[in-house]
């Protein structure tokens, strides 16, 4: 695939990080659908209601369906977090500490340490998706918080192939991109925990 990544990059200014870009902008619809498909085997295999009965016992029997497969979902969501977290802090140390490169191999042979960035945002996305449709129900800030962030995903995606091919406009088109997936993170990240820390108990949005 490298021949065609290359290929797209004719005339670049960064040829290196458009590689990069368009390589991530290839796979990464394919990737939202493979980590959705993976909560929902989560769910349906792993943490199973007889399982999570195990585990919390009288108080979860006590749940209603509902508030059963809430928290089911609240530890699909635990997964995927640690994951894309993982997946986010190693790239950001090998380049920020270490003084590495995104196109530099991460920890899994073949994949990139960009690779690895845009799983992390993938796997938000996907958790996203997931809930909006396995969940009976979302508040409204939840609601407003998947749909934005699979909006960025797709702005982040579309401009990925929408690069300007003039040298002189590639560099400016190069740092939206780089802005654009620094809002994708925040937004992924940190406000679904800002919102649960700062809104007080049992307030309903």
């Amino acid at each position: 695939m490298e021949p065609l990544y290359a290929s797209s990059c004719h005339g670049q200014f960064d040829v290196i990080s458009c590689r990069l870009l368009v390589r991530s902008g290839t796979f990464g619809p394919t990737l939202l659908v493979d980590l959705t498909v993976f909560c929902a085997l989560l769910t349906q295999f792993v943490f199973t209601s007889p399982l999570l009965r195990g585990i919390y016992g009288t108080k979860f029997a006590a749940l209603t369906p509902a508030e059963q497969r809430r928290v089911g979902l609240l530890h699909v969501g635990i997964v995927m977090k640690v994951w894309g977290f993982v997946f986010i802090a190693v790239p950001s140390y090998r380049i920020i500490v270490q003084g590495q490169y995104w196109d530099e191999q991460g920890l899994v042979p073949g994949m990139t340490l960009a690779d690895m960035a845009t799983t992390s945002v993938m796997a938000f996305g996907a958790l996203g998706l997931f809930d909006l449709i396995y969940s009976e129900s979302l508040r409204p800030i939840y609601l407003l918080h998947h749909l934005g962030t699979l909006v960025f995903l797709h702005g982040y995606l579309y401009m990925v192939m929408s690069l300007p091919t003039a040298p002189e406009k590639s560099a400016e088109g190069l740092e939206r991109l780089a802005l654009l997936v620094q809002i994708c993170l925040t937004w992924g990240m940190f406000l679904p925990a800002c919102l649960q820390v700062c809104s007080p108990a049992g307030k309903k949005y």
